[in-house]
């Protein structure tokens, strides 16, 4: 694992940890993840773990985009 990577995992994991949304990779698309079990080692665990995105909102219509 490099730096870089290392970064990243270290960043998900404290998002996880400070009660942050959590999503995996499952078949292609990013669902939600109670309980993850970060199995950063299999294949590219890197990518299979993300931050949920936070909704962005139109200041108009106060609706999502």
């Amino acid at each position: 694992m490099t730096r870089e990577e290392a970064k990243k995992v270290a960043e998900v994991m404290l998002a996880y940890a400070n009660g942050e949304k959590i999503e995996s990779l499952y078949y292609g698309e990013y669902v939600s993840c109670e309980e993850p079990t970060f199995n950063w080692i299999s294949g590219k665990g890197i990518e299979n773990y993300r931050i949920k995105p936070k909704e962005k909102f139109n200041p108009k219509t106060l609706q999502p985009f």
